[in-house]
């Protein structure tokens, strides 16, 4: 099969890109005869993902993917509107050269876009993410939730392949679609495995956190919504050696918001933010310093990239019972579940995983390298493929 990954405007560590690497790694290993491309926008920029010793191994039977995979550097937010046109124009120039056509995450009106103005029917849409009931409730929200399922209508109404690995999406796509959908697809995200994971102590030594601690991890960009001052106010009677990590990039002001709190409860020491976007190489050392991922979210997201960071770096998961989060959890034993904004279920939450880590450190543990084995990305580039398959058959 001659396959075409397209990645509009990702971002090196965020949702697009991994996926886009991993899923081509994926179904590369699964089948090598495969012909895999990718076209790439603002992506692959800090560490050349796509020219690592492993992944150059696997390309090189692919031929294809130097000679047509492309990758434009710097397209912001601003230029979308070119960069979606560059995308039909270098798709009708290429268009005879795949069999398969798959966007990675585009927005729904881009990729509808580039549906009517190509006219190509052998498209494939993912959806990661959240539901697009999620982004709020304002005017603007539930006028882009109307767009969105106008334009889902329409991709179903021509026969579009949609791929999502969420629950809630797919709940959303059966409601707005009908229970029936044959386009539509559930193939869960991927788990990458590592034979030399950082032990827990050294990540502990290089970030200077107390080895004794219990470490409460909130990773991605910082955010509120995400629960973290709901989160601190549940647990800050606990009498546990606690610290709180909170990771990632603040693009507002919720960072101050955080450490006033913190300030305001006696908790400046127990609180540690790390404003900064964090690499891919780093990320194994936050994660693996962690005693638990916390995952307070309600109606905002579904949080799945950092629940499959928590998994494939070994690391239990404290989360809400909500949407993907609650299904992938209590299915697997692989965390502990509270009530989207019950504090004394959070603060009960956060007790049982320290009592278990005294009583039976290895359950979760097991549980743990149980699930990456049944969902490794070998498996869902299978998956994959023989979704492709039956839709152009």
């Amino acid at each position: 099969m001659r396959l075409l990954l397209v990645e509009p405007f990702g971002q090196l560590t965020g949702h697009p890109s991994f996926y886009t690497y991993s899923l081509l790694k994926g179904i590369l290993k699964s089948d090598p005869e495969n012909q895999v491309s990718v076209l790439s926008f603002a992506g692959f920029i800090e560490e050349n993902l796509f020219t690592n010793i492993e992944t150059k191994s696997l390309i090189s039977k692919n031929s294809l993917f130097y000679k047509w995979g492309i990758s434009i550097f710097g397209i912001s937010k601003f230029n979308t509107y070119i960069g979606t046109l560059f995308i039909c124009l270098w798709l009708l120039w290429n268009k005879n050269k795949f069999d398969k056509i798959h966007f990675i995450d585009a927005k729904w009106l881009i990729f509808y876009f580039c549906f009517l103005f190509t006219r190509l029917n052998n498209f494939t849409l993912t959806v990661l993410g959240s539901q697009p009931t999620s982004i709020g409730e304002s005017f603007i929200s539930k006028i882009r939730i109307f767009i969105d399922n106008l334009t889902l209508k329409g991709i179903h109404k021509k026969k579009v392949q949609l791929i999502t690995h969420t629950i809630d999406v797919r709940n959303w796509t059966e409601k707005i679609l009908g229970q029936n959908s044959q386009h539509t697809h559930l193939i869960p995200w991927g788990i990458n495995s590592h034979e030399n994971l950082l032990e827990h102590d050294k990540a502990r030594k290089i970030l200077s956190l107390g080895r004794d601690s219990i470490i409460f991890l909130f990773f991605g960009q910082i955010d509120k919504r995400k629960g973290i001052l709901e989160f601190v106010e549940s647990i800050q009677d606990m009498q546990d050696d606690i610290i709180i990590l909170v990771v990632g990039k603040d693009e507002g002001q919720h960072s101050l918001e955080i450490k006033e709190m913190a300030k305001k409860i006696g908790w400046t020491d127990k609180v540690h933010i790390n404003n900064k976007h964090i690499s891919s190489s780093e990320l194994q050392t936050y994660f693996r310093a962690s005693d638990a991922v916390i995952l307070n979210y309600g109606k905002f997201s579904n949080a799945s990239g950092v629940l499959f960071n928590a998994i494939e770096f070994h690391v239990p998961i404290v989360g809400s019972n909500y949407g993907q989060i609650g299904k992938v959890i209590s299915e697997n034993s692989i965390g502990y579940l509270f009530e989207p904004h019950n504090k004394s279920e959070i603060k009960a939450a956060c007790l049982r995983l320290i009592q278990d880590k005294k009583k039976c450190p290895f359950k979760i543990q097991e549980n743990l390298l149980k699930f990456i084995k049944e969902n490794s990305w070998e498996k869902i580039g299978k998956e994959h493929l023989k979704a492709y398959a039956n839709e152009i058959a």
